[in-house]
Formats: C-alpha cells, sequence, structure tokens
C-alpha cells in the first residue's frame, strides 16, 4: 500500500485496487475521481466533496463506493 496526504491506495496485478481515506477533505474540490471496475473508493467515514465521481464496470465486475457514516458531495452534475 502507498499513504499520501490522509488516503491510502491499495493496488496489485489483478487484485482489487482501493482509496481509502484517513481524515476529511483530502484533496481539492475541482478533482475528477474515476474508479476502475475492480476499484473501491472508500471514504472510511470521513467526508468529501469533489469535482465529479466517474464509476466503471468491465470484465472484473464494477467499481464500488463505500462512504459509511461520511458524505460524499460532487459539484459537477
Amino acid at each position: 500500500p502507498g499513504t499520501e496526504g490522509g488516503w491510502t491506495a491499495y493496488h496489485g496485478l489483478g487484485a482489487p485496487a482501493v482509496l481509502r481515506w484517513g481524515a476529511t477533505d483530502q484533496i481539492p474540490d475541482t478533482v475528477n475521481i474515476t474508479v476502475g471496475s475492480n476499484g473501491t473508493l472508500d471514504l472510511n467515514g470521513y467526508s468529501e466533496a469533489i469535482a465529479q465521481l466517474v464509476l466503471t464496470v468491465g470484465p472484473a465486475g464494477g467499481s464500488t463506493v463505500s462512504i459509511g457514516s461520511g458524505t460524499l458531495t460532487t459539484l459537477i452534475r
């Protein structure tokens, strides 16, 4: 895993990828996030605002979002 600025990214060849938050408001509100077909965006109970969220579906299945008790706000609708 790699940790940067309060979030942790897990990835591996053929393995599901997870981007997990470690605190609230970790990225600029202007950022677009794309979650791959084997990926998970996990807010881990924290809150975040982003520009756009794109979820994809592919041979590995569909991407997922886990919010827990937090909130995810998209600013571009």
